[in-house]
């Protein structure tokens, strides 16, 4: 559990060395039946309307450009997404050294919590 809890924390560390100077998603939402093209775009436009604040409270976007639009003469999905990102290398190396330090206690932490479990139950044996 405790390599979940620091991977997770790691996730979160990366992130905000991130920057993403240019977000560009353009969604076109085609099919055979209009009915199901229509439901579709719906979907599309809800889900990432929803998405947005989420990416924009979570990573650092400076600009964005999003579209989900209906085709019906389309047959299939189509998506492009065009994302720059630039990142300090030297800040990157920092959060990996210190999240590499978290794992490393954590394994020593663990390791040692099964040599006294073990210890124990061969004292019992004897």
């Amino acid at each position: 559990m405790d390599y979940l809890h620091i991977a997770l924390d790691a996730v979160g560390k990366m992130r905000r060395r991130l920057l993403i100077p240019h977000l560009q998603a353009n969604i076109v939402v085609g099919g055979k039946d209009a009915a199901a093209v229509a439901l579709t775009y719906g979907r599309m436009a809800a889900g990432i309307s929803a998405l947005y604040p989420v990416l924009d409270r979570n990573l650092r976007i400076r600009k964005t450009d999003i579209s989900v639009d209906a085709d019906f003469d389309k047959t299939k999905i189509e998506a492009l997404l065009d994302v720059t990102v630039s990142a300090c290398p030297l800040r990157l190396l920092f959060a990996a050294i210190l999240i590499a330090i978290a794992f490393l206690k954590a394994y020593l932490k663990n390791k040692k919590m099964k040599e006294k479990k073990g210890g124990a139950s061969n004292e019992q044996h004897q």
